[in-house]
């Protein structure tokens, strides 16, 4: 390739990226904007116009929530989200929708400044942890089978690659 060519080609991909550096995404709201100040973050999945993390308010009705993310669906029932439900999925289902409550996934949960629950969080969830790669998460997760579960956050110590130091550093992210 000569030098024409290869100016051309640096040409074109600066003019292709031109757009993206100036306009962004502005469809997806900025996760760092949405993390700072977001009362109660919902991550909204399945049947829906909109999904991704949402902001609600403790007291938003379940019918809010399906109109805000754009299903078709219309709510049989009212429901108040609280600060531990942070995962509603939306479900068409005869005529109704229907809100689950389970965890966040960790990547968003640390995002959001959420405590991950260590004896529900699987190694995807502990993976997220800064300073936990997938050896050590496994770690964690057979530790735990192997007590019935942790009864306090020191427990962790117990487990092969944590020490003091880590210990205090991972009791950010974790809770019971």
């Amino acid at each position: 390739m000569g030098t024409r060519q290869e100016i051309g080609i640096f040409v074109l991909v600066i003019l292709l990226a031109l757009p993206a550096v100036f306009y962004g995404n502005e469809d997806q709201p900025d996760q760092m904007q949405l993390a700072a100040g977001c009362p109660i973050p919902v991550e909204v999945i399945g049947e829906v116009d909109s999904p991704g993390v949402v902001c609600v308010s403790p007291q938003m009705r379940a019918e809010d929530l399906a109109e805000l993310v754009g299903t078709s669906q219309e709510c049989a029932f009212k429901q108040n989200f609280e600060p531990g439900q942070l995962l509603a999925i939306v479900n068409a289902d005869l005529e109704t929708c229907r809100f689950s409550k389970k965890l966040m996934p960790g990547k968003h949960r640390v995002l959001f400044n959420l405590r991950i629950p260590i004896n529900q969080a699987n190694v995807h969830d502990l993976e997220a942890i800064p300073g936990i790669g997938p050896a050590l998460a496994l770690r964690i997760v057979n530790a735990r089978a192997a007590m019935g579960g942790f009864n306090s956050l020191d427990d962790l110590d117990e487990v092969k690659g944590i020490g003091p130091k880590k210990l205090a550093k991972l009791k950010e992210y974790l809770d019971l």
